[in-house]
């Protein structure tokens, strides 16, 4: 897992959540907003990593002006967060709903995000004690597709949480969730990936450069979905189509 200090490409972002670390002035919800495959999920995760962590460190990183306030990487804390197994971190994913007690719930179709799920999964262990003492960090991917019935659920929570929990709604744009969520959230937007720094890493991990060039123009920044696409054998179908 990645720490702040080797999150590249969304230094805005990074320097809004590193401000508020150093201030002590942490806000409770956070919506993480920006294009898929750009980091939202990977810094939500270093930001809980460092929540979590026994005894955060100050990194200056290779080249940083100021300290990165971060996980230590070797506690306890850090260790099951490396073993996805920290008892206070939950990645909350529609597709829990297959988990759910309920079999109306489990048998429901997955194009939303429905409001078992978030009752289930967030709001109900948000309410019991943490485990390991340090507070509890939610994770919640592909935001915008919560039902209108699962944010209004989650409205109190996201306002007045329980002490120590902290609450990361990972959307594509901030315009997609309730004016109502998005004002008891504080908004950390992520921009697109830079195309030569999209390439590098593709180049990296084992891509040939003008695939790698290809894959970085098609997603448009997005290293995600440029590492998925690479990975599936797409690359001279896609360019038949496209030239074409």
């Amino acid at each position: 897992m990645l720490e702040f200090s080797e999150i590249v490409g969304q230094e805005a972002a990074v320097a809004q959540l590193q401000q508020a670390m150093a201030g002590g002035r942490m806000p409770h919800a956070y919506l993480f907003a920006g294009p898929e495959g750009v980091g939202r999920r990977t810094t939500a995760v270093a930001l809980a990593r460092t929540l979590l962590c026994e005894g955060p460190v100050e990194d200056r990183g290779e080249s940083a002006a100021a300290p990165f306030h971060q996980a230590c990487g070797e506690c306890d804390d850090c260790r099951m967060m490396d073993a996805g197994s920290h008892p206070d971190f939950h990645l909350v994913y529609k597709e829990l709903a297959r988990y759910h007690d309920d079999i109306q719930v489990r048998n429901r179709k997955m194009q939303e995000f429905g409001i078992g799920v978030i009752r289930s999964f967030l709001i109900a262990p948000a309410e019991r004690s943490a485990t390991r003492g340090r507070g509890k960090v939610f994770v919640v991917l592909e935001a915008e597709l919560m039902s209108i019935a699962a944010q209004n659920a989650l409205l109190k929570t996201l306002e007045e949480p329980p002490a120590g929990v902290t609450i990361i709604l990972c959307c594509t744009r901030a315009e997609r969730m309730l004016p109502t969520t998005r004002s008891r959230c504080s908004l950390v937007r992520f921009g697109r990936l830079g195309g030569a720094f999209v390439s590098d890493r593709l180049i990296e991990n084992g891509v040939d450069r003008e695939e790698a060039e290809f894959w970085s123009a098609f997603t448009e920044g997005s290293l995600g979905r440029a590492l998925r696409l690479a990975g599936q054998g797409l690359y001279q179908i896609k360019r038949e189509i496209i030239e074409r």
